[in-house]
């Protein structure tokens, strides 16, 4: 993954929040909600910061994250 700047990263993340849960809610049907729920995990990863020497801590969803990097490309 490229370098992204962690305040780019932010907003795209918070733009893609919202879709991204009314968008599961909608699926009904039994097994339907294990691929949601799979689909709703998150994966953290640690960024840097260029005001910090801490990395900063940005959690999201597989799909949230290749849409984030899409973005950066």
């Amino acid at each position: 993954m490229n370098r992204i700047s962690v305040s780019g990263l932010m907003v795209a993340a918070s733009l893609l929040a919202s879709p991204v849960a009314a968008s599961a809610a909608a699926q009904p049907g039994a097994a339907d909600k294990s691929a949601v729920a799979s689909a709703d995990k998150k994966i953290c990863k640690q960024l840097p910061s260029s005001t910090s020497r801490l990395p900063q801590r940005v959690c999201l969803t597989a799909q949230q994250w290749k849409q984030v990097e899409d973005a950066n490309r």
